[in-house]
């Protein structure tokens, strides 16, 4: 189970750093239920994946719930460097995203 092998305890795990959203479950605009779900596991792909847009203010909004910095590797395959493939698609797919809106059409 993918809550044992992360082992974060009360905390959720981005890229490298801890965070503690319990504070935060109530006000996420996406609802309470997928941060509680996922306490104590690493949200990294999620979070990359459900945040296109705003991601500046997103990550500001993160970092008012950082506790540390966490050094064991990921328990994932997958990375998010800033030249590598997925940041690089999220970079061309925003101004897209603006111009359409997030919506389907």
């Amino acid at each position: 189970m993918k809550r044992h092998d992360d082992n974060l305890g009360p905390y959720w795990r981005v890229h490298n750093k801890l965070y503690d959203l319990s504070d935060f479950i109530l006000k996420h605009p996406g609802g309470p239920d997928w941060l509680q779900f996922t306490k104590g596991i690493d949200i990294t792909e999620a979070f990359e994946a459900s945040h296109m847009r705003n991601v500046t203010k997103v990550e500001q909004i993160l970092a008012k719930y950082y506790v540390k910095d966490i050094h064991t590797p990921r328990n994932s395959p997958y990375s998010f460097d800033d030249n590598g493939f997925y940041r690089t698609l999220k970079r061309r797919v925003d101004p897209i995203l603006q111009q359409v809106g997030p919506g389907s059409s």
